[in-house]
C-alpha cells in the first residue's frame, strides 16, 4: 500500500525524525540509570543502560529487567536470545513460560511446544503452560492444510489502487484512487469512497459532499445511517502537513454528508482508520499523537453520555515501534496491520481479542503466510467466521498498487494420518512416576479404547489418528485419574499430557519368599487384615511371589500369607505417623516355608516360617502354667490357629540330673500341661498330643555322671514342637 497511505506518507507527508537521549553526568551508574528509565516507562533508555552494564557485569537480575524491557518494546527476537541466556544459566517457571511465549511470537511454535513439555516435566503441578498451549493449538488450526483458501482479485478492483474495503449492509464502501483531482505529492489521484454491490464490477463516487478535496478513506459505521471516516485536515500543522483527521457523516436522501470532526483532533498529529465495536460503544483507531511507543499506535475512545472520550493508547503489548493501523472488526475479534510485529514482510494482518479497551498480548496472532505476503497487507474484512471475505494488498507488480483481494476457505478431504498421543501419569501427593496404571485413550467419534498400562516411569504412549476427537485418562485401584480432552487432532501437532492420580492411601508392595533360598512363591494367598477398621482383603502371589495392597491412613495391619504345604506367614504394617506427601510405597516381605512331616523346633532357639517362640520356663519339681510360660504358649496357640491343617507334638525334655524315672514323669507331666493350657485356648485336641522324653533325648555330652556347666545342662532342659501331620 504505497509507503501507509502513501500508506499515511503521501495523506500527510510525515517527517521521521531520529531522537537522540542525553545521558546524565557519571554520578550515576549504568544500573541506576535503566533502573530509573524504567520507572519512567523509558524502556528504550532502559535497555541501553542494562546492556552496558551487562558488558561491566554478569548480573541475573538485571538480565530479567533486561528482558522485561525488550517484552515491553515488543523486541521478541532480542528477547527470546536473552531468554535462552538466562535459561542456560538457571531454569526456573517463570521464564520458562515467558520463552515460550516469545517463541510463539516469533513463530517458532515446534519449539515453543518442546519448551512448554520440559516446563511440565518440571512443574507438573502447574497449569500456567495451558493458556500457552492453547494459543499453539490455535495457530495451527488455522494453518492446518486440511483447508485450502482460494484467493482471487475482487471484481470491484481497478487498475488503481484500490484498499480498505466495509460491509455496508449487502454492499461494500472501499477507498480507492478512481479518477478526481491529481494530488501532486504522488502524481496520482486523491483518494475518494465509492460503494459497490458485491460480485459487481461498476463501483460509483458516493454521493453527497463527504469526499473532500484531499484524501479521504477507511471508514466504519456506527449505524446505517452513521459512518466514521478518514480524511486530510484543511489546516496545516506546525510541520506543515495536513494530517489526517477522523469525521462523522449522515446519510440522508441516499447522500452522505460531513457532519462534523471528532472532538480529539489535532492539526498537529494524525487520527485516523477507525473501527467501532457498536456492543461496547468503543472507536478503535490509529494515531500518531505524542505519548505514543511508535509511528502510527493503536488507541480507543468510548462513547458514553453522549460524548466521546479522550482516547486511550492501547499499550505496549499492542503498540511497538513500527505502525499499527487500518483496524476492522469482524463481530467477535479485531483485525490490524503492523509492520512492528514478527510477520512475513511489510505490514501484515494480525487479529486479537478486545473486550472494554483492552486487548492481551497473548490473543494477539499473525493470521499467516495466506494473506500475508512480503510487502503490505490490510484492511481485512470477514463476516462468517473467516470462511470468505476482502482484503488489501500490494503484493505483485511493483507494489506500488493496491488492489482489494477475495478469499474464499475451502475443506479438503485428506486421508488420516498416524499421530502419537503420549504422556506421564504422577502421583499427585509426592509427584512420582505410577507405574501400572491403565491408560484409557478413547475416541469419542467411534466409541473405540486403546488400552496402555505405565511401567516404572509412568509413561504412556498411544498410536492414534488425525481428524478425530480423544479422551484420555487413567485408572489404578479403582482410582481415576484427571482426564483430558483431544479435539481434531493434527499431524502438525504434539500431544504431551501429565495425568494425576489422587489416591489418599499408601501402597503396600510385598513378596512371599522361601525361607532359605528368598525365591518367590506363587499361588500364596496372602490377607491384609485392617486391625483399626476390622476389615480384610485378600489377594494371590503372581510367579514372582509378588503382592499389593492400598492402606489407609493411621492404620495398623497384619499380613498373613497362606498356602498349601506351607506354614502360614504373618508380619505387621503400619501407616501411623507416615506423610502421605512425602510416602507413597511401604515394602514388606513374607517368609514362607514348606512344611516337613516330623521336623522339630525348639521353642525360644528356633522358627517355623515367620513364627519365632519363646522358651517354657516351670518353676523346681513343678508342672503347672507360669504366667510367662502361659505368653509363651499363647504364640504356640496363635501358630496353630494361623495353621489349621497342622498337627503337632510338644514335647518336654529334662537334664540329666535326678533319676531317670522321675525325669521322665516330671517331663511327661509337664507337657500335658502345656497341652491342656493348648487346648484350654479352642485347639481341638486331636491336633496336638504330649510326650514326655525326660532325660532321653540329650542335645549334649551332659549325661549321668558328665560334669557340665548350667548354661550346658540348660540346653537340654527345653520344650519342642515336632510336625506329626498335616492335611
Amino acid at each position: 500500500m504505497e509507503a501507509i497511505f502513501n500508506k499515511i506518507i503521501a495523506w500527510t507527508k510525515v517527517a521521521f525524525v531520529f531522537l537522540a537521549f542525553s545521558v546524565p553526568a557519571i554520578s550515576q551508574n549504568e544500573l541506576q540509570l535503566g533502573d530509573e528509565a524504567f520507572r519512567l516507562f523509558k524502556y528504550d533508555e532502559a535497555i541501553q543502560m542494562y546492556e552496558k552494564h551487562l558488558l561491566k557485569k554478569d548480573d541475573h537480575t538485571v538480565k530479567q529487567k533486561l528482558v522485561d524491557a525488550l517484552l515491553l518494546t515488543s523486541q521478541y527476537q532480542k528477547a527470546e536470545v536473552n531468554l535462552e541466556n538466562l535459561l542456560l544459566s538457571k531454569s526456573d517457571g517463570p521464564t520458562m513460560l515467558k520463552y515460550a511465549n516469545v517463541l510463539i511470537l516469533n513463530d517458532k511454535k515446534v519449539k515453543a511446544s518442546s519448551v512448554l513439555q520440559e516446563y511440565i516435566r518440571s512443574f507438573p503441578s502447574s497449569d500456567e503452560y495451558k493458556r500457552l498451549f492453547q494459543i499453539i493449538q490455535i495457530k495451527k488450526d488455522e494453518e492446518d492444510k486440511q483447508y485450502k483458501t482460494v484467493l482471487s482479485k475482487s471484481s470491484f478492483s481497478s487498475d488503481v489502487s484500490d484498499f480498505s474495503p466495509t460491509f455496508y449492509g449487502e454492499q461494500i464502501i472501499f477507498t480507492s484512487q478512481k479518477g478526481g483531482k491529481v494530488d501532486p505529492w504522488t502524481g496520482k489521484s486523491f483518494s475518494n469512497l465509492y460503494i459497490t454491490d458485491e460480485n459487481k464490477s461498476n463501483p460509483v463516487l458516493l454521493d453527497g459532499n463527504l469526499n473532500g478535496k484531499f484524501h479521504n478513506g477507511a471508514c466504519t459505521f456506527i449505524d446505517n445511517e452513521t459512518m466514521i471516516f478518514t480524511r486530510n485536515n484543511s489546516k496545516k500543522g506546525t510541520n506543515q502537513d495536513y494530517n489526517l483527521i477522523l469525521g462523522l457523516a449522515s446519510k440522508s436522501n441516499n447522500k452522505w454528508n460531513f457532519k462534523e470532526e471528532f472532538p480529539f483532533n489535532n492539526k498537529d498529529f494524525s487520527n485516523g482508520y477507525p473501527a467501532y465495536i457498536a456492543e461496547q460503544k468503543l472507536l478503535v483507531f490509529s494515531s500518531d499523537r505524542p505519548g505514543g511507543f511508535g509511528g502510527m499506535d493503536l488507541y480507543y475512545s468510548k462513547y458514553h453520555d453522549g460524548k466521546w472520550e479522550d482516547p486511550i493508547n492501547f499499550g505496549s503489548d499492542v503498540n511497538t515501534k513500527g505502525n499499527e493501523v487500518f483496524a476492522t472488526y469482524n463481530g467477535t475479534q479485531l483485525y490490524f496491520s503492523s509492520d512492528g510485529r514478527p510477520g512475513y514482510g511489510g505490514l501484515d494482518i494480525f487479529k486479537a481479542d478486545i473486550k472494554d479497551g483492552s486487548i492481551h498480548l497473548s490473543s494477539i496472532e499473525n493470521i499467516g503466510s495466506t494473506f500475508n505476503s512480503s510487502r503490505d497487507d490490510f484492511g481485512f474484512i470477514t463476516k462468517d467466521g473467516n470462511n470468505s471475505g476482502y482484503f488489501s494488498s500490494n503484493t505483485g507488480g511493483n507494489g506500488d498498487k493496491d488492489n482489494i483481494w477475495y478469499f474464499e476457505k475451502n475443506k479438503i478431504q485428506l486421508p488420516p494420518q498416524k499421530i502419537i498421543i503420549n504422556g506421564k501419569v504422577i502421583d499427585e501427593f509426592t509427584k512420582l512416576p505410577l507405574k501400572e496404571t491403565t491408560v484409557i485413550l478413547k475416541n469419542t467419534l467411534t466409541g473405540e479404547e486403546l488400552l496402555f498400562v505405565t511401567k516404572d516411569d509412568g509413561r504412556f504412549n498411544f498410536e492414534a489418528m488425525t481428524e478425530q476427537n480423544y479422551t484420555i485418562s487413567g485408572i489404578k485401584n479403582g482410582i481415576a485419574t484427571t482426564s483430558e480432552s483431544i479435539l481434531k487432532t493434527s499431524s502438525s501437532e504434539s500431544y504431551y499430557y501429565t495425568l494425576l492420580h489422587n489416591d489418599p492411601r499408601f501402597s503396600l508392595e510385598g513378596f512371599a519368599l522361601k525361607t532359605l533360598d528368598k525365591i518367590g512363591v506363587q499361588g500364596v494367598s496372602v490377607i491384609c487384615f485392617n486391625k483399626t477398621k476390622n476389615i480384610d482383603e485378600t489377594v494371590v502371589t503372581d510367579e514372582k511371589g509378588f503382592f499389593k495392597f492400598q492402606l489407609d491412613q493411621n492404620s495398623e495391619y497384619e499380613i498373613s500369607g497362606t498356602k498349601d504345604g506351607y506354614y502360614t506367614s504373618v508380619s505387621e504394617a503400619s501407616t501411623k505417623g507416615l506423610n502421605r506427601s512425602q510416602t507413597l510405597y511401604v515394602k514388606l516381605f513374607l517368609t514362607i516355608e514348606e512344611v516337613i512331616i516330623g521336623e522339630t523346633r525348639i521353642l525360644g532357639k528356633e522358627t517355623f516360617g515367620s513364627f519365632d517362640f519363646d522358651p517354657v520356663y516351670y518353676d523346681l519339681d513343678k508342672d503347672n502354667i507360669r504366667p510367662d510360660a502361659a505368653l509363651a504358649l499363647d504364640k504356640v496357640v496363635a501358630f496353630m490357629q494361623k495353621n489349621p491343617k497342622l498337627s503337632i507334638e510338644l514335647g518336654s525334655h529334662t537334664d540329666s540330673r535326678s533319676s531317670d524315672e522321675y525325669n521322665e514323669a516330671l517331663s511327661e507331666r509337664r507337657a500335658k500341661s502345656a497341652v491342656n493350657y493348648i487346648v484350654s485356648k479352642g485347639i481341638d485336641n486331636s491336633r496336638i498330643t504330649a510326650k514326655g522324653y525326660g532325660e532321653n533325648k540329650l542335645i549334649n555330652n551332659c549325661s549321668d555322671g558328665i560334669k557340665c556347666s548350667e548354661d550346658l545342662h540348660q540346653l537340654n532342659r527345653r520344650t519342642e514342637i515336632k510336625v506329626t501331620d498335616y492335611y
